[in-house]
């Protein structure tokens, strides 16, 4: 990604992956989403720095309006 935040759409994607229509995928990912690593927590911070940064001034406000979107924004402030 660049400069530019990303969309709630792809921190949706990044994070649920393949797990919504698989219930071994979300098994899977139960450790990323519940335990602690300093490499996916690093993988994330790169990819979305910029999203990050744009949810802490308050820039995806506008997710809060869909529930679909509004569950990125948790996920996004959540990485502060």
């Amino acid at each position: 990604m660049s400069d530019k935040h990303a969309s709630a759409e792809d921190v949706h994607r990044f994070w649920f992956a393949e797990t919504i229509h698989d219930p071994q995928a979300a098994n899977a990912r139960n450790a990323l989403w519940f335990g602690s690593s300093s490499e996916f927590d690093e993988q994330v911070r790169q990819l979305f720095v910029p999203t990050i940064q744009a949810a802490a001034q308050g820039e995806c406000a506008a997710w809060e309006n869909a529930p679909r979107s509004c569950v990125s924004l948790v996920i996004v402030l959540g990485m502060l």
